[in-house]
C-alpha cells in the first residue's frame, strides 16, 4: 500500500521519482497513480492495459489493444517503472525479459527484449527503477537488468527454484544500497527426513543488489500445529479431529511492509494420517529484515488455517474457505508500529483474505487478537468465485484508492474489490476464452485442475495443483495408502506428439495402479474432501456414483457375465463418466493433463558435456527404461474399457472369472540383464504381461493391483526401512516388485529423486554405492567415473520438451502380446 513503511519502515527523504512502496513480483500491477492496471495473460501470450476510473478507481476499462507476445512465450509477471510510462514482462517460456513501451498511450509498444536465465516467474524493480530483478525458476541464479539500457548487470547465485521477488524501499534516491529478497520454491529438505511435517526448512535468500552479492540465507521453521482440527466429508459422515504440524513449500509471492518480508506458501503435512484438512496448510511466514531471522512473534508467522480455527467462531464455525494454495500477497497499508492490513490471495478457494497485523490487540467479539482475520467488526473472506470459477494468480492494492484487482489466471478476467468495504464488485474479461473444440476442453480441463471450489475440495482447501504446482511436483515425499510416495511431475504422463496411441499414456502413480486420469476421481473425494466430478443429477442435488460397488455402467450385463467395480485398474471410470455421469469434467481434465509442459533446462549446461552423458546414456542402456517419447517406458498396454481386460494370474486371482488371457509369457528378455530390472510373477511363471492382486511378494500385503509388465525392480525399496511402510503405518508398502519408471523430463526442478526421494541429488543418484543396482539395471558392466557421472548428469538436467528424444530398445518392452 501508501503506507510509510519501506524496507526501513522509516520513510526518507528522496524527492525524486520513485515508487511509493517496496515493489515485489506480481502478475497484475498499478501506475502509482492508480490509472494505468497492467494484467498478464499467461495462456494467451498477452498483457492487458486497462485505465482505472470512478471515485474509487473501481471501474476499469480496456485501453485498446492489449501487447501480443510470441505464441508460447507465456508471460507471467509484470513490474512498472515510477515514470508511469514504462513497463517490464517476464516471458517465462520464451526466458526473457520485454521493456513495454507507452503504457500512458494509445499506442503502447515492445521494446527491448534480454535473455535471462531459465524459467523466469518473477520481476521486480528497485525504488527509481534504475534495476530490475528477475527471478529464474529454472536456474540457481538471479538476473540483475540495467532497465536503461536493458543489458546485465549482474548474476547472483542464491540456490535452486527462485520464484518471487521483493525489493527494500529506504526511499532514498540511492538503488544500489537497496537489497533484494528472493523465494526458494520449494523447501530445502532437512536432517529431519522424508515424510515428516518437520522435514523441510523453507529458504529466502538476500541479495545486495549493487554488490551483486549474497547476503543472508533465511530459514522459515516448520510449524508444529497448523492445521484447521476438524473435518466433516462431505457425504455426510462423521467429523475427524487432528493436529498437523506442516514443512514450509511452495513459497509462491512475498511483499515488504512494515520492515518485514510476508511470504505466503503452502505448508506441507506428509507424513499422516491422510484428511482434507490435515495434507496441505496456507502459511504467512514473516522475516525481520533488520535481523534476517524470522519473526515467530506476536505478530510473525501464523499458519492461516490455524488461525481460521480460532477466528471463524467470530462468524460462525465452518463459513471460511481455507485458503488453499495462497499465490499472493500486497499490503494496503503498513507501518513499522501501527496496524498493518494485507491481503492474500488462494488460488483453489478463489478467495481473498484481509489480514490485519497489530503489536497493540484488536478487540473484536470479546476476543483480543494481534493477527485478525477480516475486519474489526466480523470475521470475513472476500469471495470473487461469483458462480464462475477464476483461480487466481495474483493481486495488487491500489496505492492512492481503496480498491485491489485480482488477476483470475484460469478465467481470463480481473477481479475488482472495493476496500471500503471489503466486496468484489465485478469480473471484467482480460483477454478472449475458448469456446469450442480441444481448446475449450483444455482450458476447461486446466480450471479443472487448478480449482478447489465447488466439487473438487473441501472449503477450498486444495486441489489437483496444490501438490503439482504447473502440473508438476511439489517434491514431497506423502505417506500413501501404498507406501511412501514422491509426487510425479505429470509432464510425462502423456506423449506429446502422439498421445492417443498403444504407447501414448505412462501407466500412473509409483507401482501402475492406474490406468487412467480419471481413476483420481476418488483422490478427490477422499484427499481434498470434495463431493467428487462423478455424479447422477445436477447440482445441488447430484449424488457420487460409488465406483466400488461391482455394477456394468451401462446398466446392462457385461459381455464375458462379470461385473466389475470400476476403482484403479478394474473396469474403467472413463466409461463411467461416458455412460453414466451427468459431468465430463474428468475428460476434460484429461485433454489438459495431455498438454502439461515441462520446465526448460537449466542454461548453464556446458553442451559438450551434454553431448557426452548422451553418449554415456546409450552405453549404459538407460532408454530400457526411460526412452521413448515420454522420456519412461511405461505404458498402458490396453484400452481400459466396461469389461474386464486383465489377465488373474497370482494365487488371489484362482477362479475369478471373465479376465481376458491375451496377455501371455513373454518369456526371458533379451533387452535387459537376465531380466534382471523386470519384475517377475509371484506364481513363478516367468516374466509375464498381467495384472496381480492378492497376496504377493510384497510381505504378504493385499493390493492395490498393478500393471506389472511396467514395473521394473532396480535396488531403490528396502523392506527393511522404518520409511517403507503403507499409510496406516501398519503394514509393509508396496515396491518388493519394482516400480513404475517417472520420465524424466524436466530433472532440474523436480528433485529428490526416487519413489521416496531418498536420492538428494542427480549426482547420488549416479555415485551413490546404494543405488548401484539401479545404474547397472540397463547394463551389467556399466560404471562411471566422476567425471561420466557429471556428464550424464548434465544430459539428464537437459532433458525437456525440446531434447531429441532416445528411442527404446524395442527388446525391452514387455507390456505385448495383448
Amino acid at each position: 500500500g501508501s503506507g510509510t513503511g519501506g524496507g526501513s519502515g522509516t520513510g526518507g527523504g528522496f524527492a525524486g521519482v520513485q515508487l511509493p512502496k517496496p515493489d515485489r513480483s506480481t502478475s497484475i500491477n498499478l501506475t502509482t497513480d492508480d490509472k494505468i492496471l497492467l494484467v498478464t495473460n499467461e495462456d494467451n501470450d498477452s498483457l492487458s492495459i486497462f485505465t482505472t476510473s470512478g471515485a474509487n478507481a473501481t471501474t476499469i476499462t480496456k485501453a485498446g489493444s492489449s501487447i501480443a507476445f510470441a505464441s508460447g512465450s507465456r508471460p507471467v509477471s509484470v513490474a512498472i517503472h515510477p515514470d508511469n510510462k514504462t513497463a517490464f514482462v517476464v516471458l517465462r517460456h520464451a526466458q526473457q525479459l520485454v521493456k513495454i513501451t507507452g503504457i500512458d498511450t494509445i499506442t503502447p509498444g515492445m521494446g527491448t527484449a534480454l535473455s535471462v536465465g531459465s524459467e523466469p516467474t518473477g520481476v521486480a524493480l528497485t525504488p527509481t527503477g534504475k534495476y530490475a530483478v528477475v527471478a529464474n525458476f529454472g536456474d540457481d541464479f538471479v538476473t540483475i537488468v540495467d532497465t536503461a539500457t536493458m543489458t546485465e548487470y549482474g548474476k547472483v547465485q542464491v540456490g535452486a527454484g527462485p520464484r518471487a521477488v521483493a525489493i527494500t524501499n529506504s526511499n532514498t534516491g540511492n538503488d544500489d544500497a537497496e537489497r533484494a529478497y528472493v523465494t526458494l520454491f520449494y523447501g530445502a529438505p532437512n536432517a529431519n527426513g522424508e515424510v515428516k511435517d518437520n522435514g523441510r526448512t523453507g529458504k529466502v535468500v538476500e541479495v545486495n543488489i549493487g554488490a551483486k552479492t549474497k547476503g543472508a540465507t533465511v530459514d522459515l521453521a516448520p510449524i508444529a500445529d497448523s492445521a484447521y482440527g476438524t473435518f466433516q466429508a462431505a457425504d455426510g459422515g462423521g467429523v475427524d479431529t487432528v493436529t498437523a504440524g506442516c514443512a514450509p513449500n511452495q513459497l509462491a509471492g512475498i511483499t515488504i511492509g512494515s520492515n518485514k518480508a510476508f511470504v505466503v506458501h503452502t505448508c506441507a503435512s506428509p507424513q499422516g494420517p491422510v484428511n482434507p484438512f490435515t495434507n496441505v496448510q496456507s502459511v504467512v511466514s514473516v522475516i525481520d529484515l533488520a535481523t534476517n531471522m524470522e519473526d515467530t512473534g506476536i505478530v510473525g508467522t501464523r499458519s492461516l488455517n490455524r488461525l481460521m480455527r480460532d477466528q471463524d467462531k467470530d462468524s460462525f464455525v465452518g463459513v471460511s474457505q481455507m485458503m488453499g494454495v495462497p499465490v499472493a500477497i500486497d499490503f494496503k497499508q503498513s507501518g513499522a508500529n501501527a496496524l498493518s492490513v494485507a491481503y492474500v490471495v488462494s488460488q483453489a478457494a478463489d478467495t481473498v483474505q484481509r489480514i490485519a497485523y497489530s503489536v497493540t490487540p484488536i478487540s473484536r467479539n470479546g476476543s483480543m487478537y494481534n493477527i485478525l482475520l477480516g475486519t474489526n467488526g466480523a470475521f470475513g473472506q472476500i469471495d470473487i468465485r461469483a458462480g464462475v470459477t477464476k483461480v487466481p494468480n495474483g493481486i495488487v492494492t491500489g496505492h492512492v484508492n481503496q480498491v485491489a484487482f485480482v488477476n483470475n489466471w484460469l478465467d481470463h478476467s480481473v477481479s475488482v474489490l472495493d476496500l471500503n468495504n471489503q466486496s468484489a464488485l465485478s469480473a471484467v474479461d482480460s483477454d478472449t476464452k475458448p469456446t469450442t473444440g480441444t481448446a475449450a476442453a483444455i482450458f476447461r480441463g486446466k480450471k479443472f485442475y487448478f480449482t478447489g471450489t465447488g466439487r473438487w475440495s473441501a472449503r477450498g482447501v486444495s486441489s489437483c495443483g496444490a501438490c503439482h504446482p504447473d502440473g508438476l511436483s511439489d517434491n514431497m515425499t506423502w505417506a500413501f495408502a501404498a507406501g511412501p510416495r514422491q509426487t510425479i511431475p505429470m509432464d510425462g504422463t502423456y506423449s506429446k506428439s502422439a498421445p492417443n496411441t498403444a504407447s501414448g499414456q505412462r501407466a500412473l502413480n509409483w507401482t501402475g495402479i492406474f490406468d487412467e486420469v480419471h481413476d483420481f476421481e476418488n483422490n478427490t473425494r477422499g484427499t481434498s474432501g470434495g463431493k467428487g466430478a462423478i455424479v447422477t443429477g445436477n447440482a445441488p442435488s447430484d449424488v457420487r456414483i460409488d465406483l466400488t460397488i461391482p455394477k456394468n455402467p451401462d446398466g446392462g450385463v457385461a459381455p464375458l457375465s462379470a461385473q466389475m467395480d470400476h476403482a484403479n485398474l478394474a473396469g474403467s471410470t472413463k466409461a463411467v463418466v461416458k455412460l453414466q455421469s451427468s459431468l465430463r469434467d474428468w475428460d476434460e481434465v484429461d485433454e489438459y493433463s495431455k498438454v502439461i509442459k515441462a520446465n526448460r533446462r537449466p542454461t548453464a549446461l556446458n553442451s559438450a558435456d551434454v553431448t557426452a552423458g548422451q553418449a554415456l546414456f546409450t552405453a549404459g542402456n538407460c532408454a530400457a527404461c526411460h526412452g521413448g517419447d515420454k522420456w519412461t517406458s511405461s505404458r498402458v498396454p490396453y484400452a481400459p474399457d466396461v469389461n474386464p481386460e486383465k489377465t488373474g494370474n497370482s494365487a488371489a486371482d484362482a477362479g475369478r472369472t471373465g479376465y481376458r488371457t491375451e496377455l501371455t509369457s513373454v518369456g526371458t528378455l533379451t533387452g535387459i540383464p537376465n531380466g534382471a530390472a523386470v519384475n517377475p510373477e509371484s506364481n513363478g511363471q516367468g516374466q509375464r504381461v498381467s495384472v496381480e492382486k492378492g497376496a504377493e511378494q510384497d510381505g504378504g500385503n493385499v493390493g492395490p493391483e498393478r500393471i506389472t509388465c511396467v514395473l521394473r525392480k532396480v535396488g531403490t525399496f528396502d523392506q527393511a526401512n522404518a520409511l517403507e511402510r503403507k499409510g496406516n503405518a501398519a503394514t509393509n508398502a508396496q515396491g518388493a516388485g519394482g516400480f513404475n519408471p517417472p520420465s524424466l523430463l524436466g530433472l532440474a526442478t523436480s528433485a529428490p529423486y526416487f519413489h521416496r526421494g531418498q536420492a538428494a541429488t542427480l549426482q547420488a543418484v549416479l555415485t551413490d554405492s546404494a543405488f548401484n543396482t539401479h545404474l547397472t539395471s540397463g547394463a551389467a558392466n556399466f560404471t562411471l567415473n566422476a567425471a561420466e557421472a557429471g556428464q550424464l548428469a548434465a544430459f539428464l538436467l537437459s532433458i525437456d520438451d525440446d531434447q531429441t528424444k532416445v528411442a527404446q530398445p524395442a527388446n525391452t518392452d514387455v507390456c505385448t502380446g495383448y
